[in-house]
């Protein structure tokens, strides 16, 4: 005590406040009437400041630690390496401890940044971690440090600054945690919540506590700016805020046998926060909540009883009384589950089903397989004109599958129901859901009618030149769209033919087919023939028009010229004036000749026989009708579904 006191003798006269403070603060530590909890204002080097005053929580037991700050004056402005000078009075502790503390100074760049100096209080950790092995007293320790280079840690207790600010959050740890570095604005997570709990019978740990009772919270570490603040919740998404602070007092009720505690700091705007830390409080409910779950029971609230039965087995393990709770409510809930099952199938069983409301897709797949079998069907020659009804009923049964039948007797329905009863099985069954994701065949109905006409007609129809001519203008279209396409053979001629119109929904439908009766390719076609022979030769049915025609046509070439050659070669016979040249002009003259005779005449024989050919075969033509002239049968497809 001596010794502080000597040394607060050595302050200034302007700072005789600062002196009576740290009096005080020795006073009260000696006669234990309190402690001096405010931060330290650095505002003088080369002083001891006791930390013992500062000292946030725990007791130092009879050791006084006091630091100051190196060098006297900034000898580099802010970039002076200041150190660090400790003094330890009393006894050491036994075991590792260290006090904690943070200096806050101004950078170079103005900037308030932290420094955390952790310094040992034993003489284990004084070997371990500031090298230093003789302790002359042990009353009394003191050193220097950040100077020497030789120390593993010797940066941790030194820092460059002009501009020293203060000491704070002066702690016992048991662990070393100096050299870290950070902004005074800087937003830090505290490293874990502290719980203890008020003194009771069931609070053995200090993460458990009984119902009704008071709980103190706490945090160890962490870090908020001057202004931020911290914000506890009692919930785990941090919404339900309980108190605000570094520490609070927690009421526990009954309501929830496990409390997530979490607490967030925030900085003096309340916009950047820390990251939440969380700790679980387990609240002795047992009795209690057994109780409130068997009052659900007989209320039949079974599904809140359960939720809360588990959450009492998360808080109690392999606990009898609660194992037992939840297999009577688990008992409980399949004898409802059971029943409601059985209700719910009861009351789908008796509902009415219809395939067109309750199972579209089904009822489209019968619809577009009764299109299919229609339009097979309804071309057929034992189809008469007449007014029909389509007529089909369907149902299901789950002890027979699907049925069809029609109520109207004709030939369509009959070969319908017929095709629709052999495909039965591939339809899909009608299932509803009634509980849960369970299902159930159900019966169900349907039913498809249709009223439609058909008109069978015989038609003359004549084609010429590639043109068709029908007095009917709609059959017009019809049979230009189904035989309007070029044809390999001459279509021309007069046709009978047969067609089937088919009338629902005012739409028409058609099916045309038919056979040439009378042909176009008589005897006229020699004058044809006679002019281009691949005419007259198509028309008639013959083929080989061109090679014909290009036949005639070089025979008459050859004749043509040969001709012209032995005409020159003669007129130069008569004016030759020897006998060699007379000789060979005679000869190509009369050679020349001999070829046109030739050619002319086969061409002539060839012209004859094609005319004669053309003649023969068109008056065969005329006598008979032409099967090769055939209208093949074509069909619209009738679309019920759109």
């Amino acid at each position: 005590m001596v010794i502080l006191i000597l040394n607060i003798k050595k302050l200034t006269r302007s700072f005789r406040i600062k002196k009576i403070i740290y009096v005080i603060c020795v006073l009260f530590i000696f006669s234990n009437i309190g402690v001096c909890q405010t931060p330290i204002n650095l505002i003088e080097r080369d002083i001891y400041y006791p930390l013992n005053e500062v000292l946030v929580d725990g007791f130092l037991d009879g050791l006084d630690v006091s630091i100051k700050i190196l060098p006297p004056v900034p000898s580099s402005g802010c970039y002076t390496k200041n150190t660090i000078a400790f003094k330890l009075e009393g006894r050491l502790s036994s075991s590792y401890r260290f006090l904690t503390f943070d200096i806050i100074y101004k950078n170079c760049q103005n900037i308030s940044m932290i420094k955390t100096f952790s310094l040992p209080l034993s003489e284990n950790g004084l070997r371990d971690y500031l090298d230093i092995n003789e302790f002359s007293s042990q009353d009394y320790i003191s050193n220097i440090l950040g100077n020497n280079e030789s120390l593993n840690i010797n940066d941790h207790f030194n820092f460059e600054s002009e501009i020293l600010v203060k000491i704070d959050n002066v702690v016992l740890t048991n662990s070393y945690q100096g050299g870290r570095i950070r902004r005074e604005d800087q937003l830090e997570s505290p490293q874990r919540i502290n719980i203890y709990n008020a003194p009771g019978e069931e609070n053995s740990i200090y993460d458990r506590a009984e119902i009704s009772s008071n709980v103190r919270l706490s945090i160890s570490g962490g870090f908020i700016p001057r202004g931020g603040y911290w914000v506890w919740y009692d919930d785990d998404a941090q919404r339900n805020e309980i108190g605000r602070g570094d520490n609070i007092t927690y009421f526990t009720m009954d309501s929830k046998p496990e409390i997530q505690f979490s607490i967030v700091g925030f900085d003096n705007t309340g916009k950047l926060k820390t990251n939440p830390v969380k700790r679980n409080l387990y609240v002795e409910v047992k009795q209690a909540s057994l109780s409130k779950i068997e009052l659900l029971i007989l209320k039949d609230d079974l599904d809140q009883a359960l939720d809360r039965i588990n959450e009492l087995k998360m808080s109690y393990i392999n606990d009898y009384d609660i194992n037992r709770m939840y297999n009577r409510i688990i008992d409980l809930l399949k004898l409802a589950e059971q029943k409601q099952e059985s209700e719910a199938l009861d009351k789908i069983l008796e509902t009415k089903h219809f395939f067109s409301k309750d199972f579209p897709e089904t009822d489209r797949l019968i619809k577009m397989e009764v299109q299919s079998l229609l339009n097979y069907k309804i071309f057929d020659d034992d189809v008469y004109s007449d007014n029909y009804k389509l007529s089909v009923d369907y149902d299901y049964r789950s002890d027979i599958g699907f049925r069809f039948n029609t109520k109207k007797e004709n030939v369509i329905n009959d070969y319908l129901v017929n095709g629709l009863n052999a495909k039965r099985k591939s339809f899909s069954i009608p299932r509803v859901k009634y509980y849960k994701d369970k299902t159930t065949e159900v019966y169900a109905t349907g039913n498809y009618t249709l009223d439609f006409q058909i008109k069978n007609s015989l038609h003359k129809v004549s084609k010429k030149n590639g043109r068709w001519k029908v007095s009917d203008i709609e059959l017009l279209i019809q049979i230009e769209k189904n035989y309007g396409v070029k044809n390999f053979i001459n279509m021309d001629g007069t046709y009978s033919v047969s067609v089937k119109k088919v009338t629902l929904d005012n739409k028409s439908y058609y099916q045309t087919s038919g056979v040439c009766v009378k042909g176009e390719d008589g005897v006229h076609n020699v004058l044809k023939s006679a002019i281009f022979s691949p005419k007259g030769r198509t028309n008639v049915g013959l083929k080989n028009g061109k090679l014909i025609t290009f036949s005639i046509i070089g025979l008459a070439l050859i004749s043509t010229s040969s001709k012209l050659f032995s005409n020159i070669q003669y007129d130069k016979f008569l004016n030759a004036t020897d006998q060699k040249s007379l000789n060979s002009y005679y000869f190509n003259s009369n050679l020349s000749n001999k070829i046109f005779l030739i050619s002319a005449g086969l061409g002539i024989t060839l012209y004859s026989y094609d005319l004669i050919a053309v003649f023969s075969k068109g008056r065969k033509n005329s006598k008979k009708m032409q099967p090769n002239k055939i209208l093949l049968s074509k069909s619209d497809f009738i679309l019920l579904l759109n």
